[in-house]
């Protein structure tokens, strides 16, 4: 997360402290109480940005070791497909993509000295990538033993490709249920805010005495809860 998301993520969740304040503790002690948990939101938000991030470097890395493939296939060294493999990505997602930032770490341990097996599994250990990190375990014994690369190389793409479409056959059943599931969770808050502009009174006995206190309490930590497990359940990893 870049300092522009840290800001953004910081002031998306003081509105969101100002409103759960103003809603279940109707206190501005409330909000000094809620905001020290800003960590936790910036560290779950950063969850998902690399998430992401990671998705998007996995379905480059096909396409690199696609192109790495062709030109082992033509004769090259396992070292200059891969410079050959980085500049064809360079000239297909741009030179400051991610495979290409990647690549370029493992390009400049080779004019380091730094052998090709060593490069690649310090790029898998970086990217935290469960597909990555298995191609590039497989080819680096494959290289050490001498064995088939470019059949190995071609599986593993396969097996890629067909978990990207199970994964994009998944997103397209989800998402209705998806978007049913970010309304089901602001329905809530929204029959609340109107209780609290129109019928202030019927309300108001929650707030301000020990009792009103506790049950608007649990309610917040049962709201949050329930949050965290709907995106659980519509999260689902193959």
């Amino acid at each position: 997360m870049n300092k522009r998301e840290t800001f953004v993520f910081s002031i998306k969740y003081i509105l969101v402290a100002v409103l759960a304040s103003y809603l279940f503790y109707d206190s501005v002690y409330a909000f000094l109480l809620i905001l020290p948990f800003i960590k936790l939101f910036i560290l779950r938000e950063n969850k998902k940005i690399i998430k992401g991030r990671i998705l998007i470097l996995e379905g480059q890395f096909c396409e690199m070791i696609c192109s790495l493939s062709t030109y082992l296939s033509a004769g090259l060294s396992p070292e200059s497909s891969v410079i050959n493999a980085r500049n064809d990505m360079m000239k297909m997602y741009g030179e400051k993509s991610l495979i290409v930032n990647e690549m370029n770490e493992v390009i400049k341990g080779l004019s380091l000295g730094v052998t090709l097996s060593d490069g690649l599994k310090k790029f898998a250990s970086r990217v935290k990538s469960d597909d990555i990190r298995d191609f590039v375990t497989v080819f680096t014994e494959a290289f050490k033993s001498g064995g088939n690369l470019v059949s190995i190389i071609k599986s593993t793409v396969t097996i890629m490709q067909d978990k990207k479409r199970i994964e994009d056959e998944i997103k397209a059943m989800l998402k209705g249920k998806m978007l049913e599931q970010k309304v089901i969770c602001v329905i809530p808050i929204m029959i609340f805010v109107y209780l609290r502009v129109s019928s202030y009174e019927f309300v108001s006995v929650l707030y301000h005495n020990a009792a009103g206190i506790a049950v608007m309490t649990v309610c917040l930590i049962l709201y949050v809860s329930s949050i965290l497990l709907s995106e659980k359940i519509v999260n689902i990893k193959v």
